[in-house]
């Protein structure tokens, strides 16, 4: 009996048929994406000063990335866990679904606070880090391109309104969202102290919403070139 022939196009069905199977293996094998999470965007204050050439500027960023997994793994959070984006002079991070506003605006928050400290006490002045920080929680999106949705525009309009900018201070400056203030920060013992957040009016593009700024403690200061930006 004669074999069939297995031209150009049996094999291209094969092949096609390959692919689907392998695609919907890996999307089984896939933890499904719940949407809700914590957003963090965090970015180094004066990144771009003209002292910081590109080999500070690498510097800081290794320094950033560094004090992030200390400081989530301290938390603890799983580092590994997230999602996340650089973003040059900084980052977006997605928290895993079971980690609680609470656990990012406590004891993530302070852990992030004393790495800081630590990389300062310890590096030279140029390499003196400072960061603005901001935490919203909504609807995130993924695609083939990474994150998307208006939590994740929001959470940058925080990180960028001028309002933040201005009272922000210390080493470590962080804001919140309204919702976040209202549903977190206001009723939330403990590690997080309602009293020290101030509001604020995040006006930025189209966005004009209510935030919440952490004053900060004189222990947190750090020298920054005059026009940190």
């Amino acid at each position: 009996m004669r074999t069939p022939d297995k031209g150009p196009l049996h094999l291209a069905a094969v092949a096609a048929l390959a692919d689907a199977v392998k695609l919907l293996v890996t999307a089984m094998d896939q933890p499904e994406w719940s949407p809700h999470r914590v957003i963090l965007a965090v970015d180094i204050v004066g990144f771009n000063d003209e002292s910081h050439d590109d080999e500070v500027q690498l510097a800081l960023r290794r320094a950033l990335y560094l004090i992030l997994t200390q400081a989530f793994e301290a938390a603890p959070i799983a580092w590994a866990d997230t999602v996340h984006e650089d973003r040059g002079d900084g980052a977006v991070i997605v928290l895993p679904p079971d980690v609680p506003a609470a656990t990012v605006l406590g004891p993530l928050a302070l852990h992030l606070r004393a790495a800081v400290r630590r990389h300062n006490r310890l590096a030279s002045e140029i390499a003196q880090i400072s960061l603005r920080v901001s935490v919203h929680a909504g609807e995130v999106h993924r695609d083939d391109y990474g994150l998307a949705g208006r939590a994740v525009n929001h959470v940058f309009r925080l990180l960028d309104a001028p309002a933040f900018k201005a009272v922000a201070c210390g080493a470590t400056a962080l804001i919140v969202s309204g919702t976040l203030h209202d549903d977190v920060v206001r009723h939330a013992p403990g590690l997080i102290d309602p009293a020290t957040y101030r509001p604020v009016i995040a006006a930025l593009k189209e966005t004009r919403a209510p935030a919440w700024v952490q004053v900060c403690e004189d222990a947190d200061i750090v020298s920054l070139p005059a026009n940190s930006a």
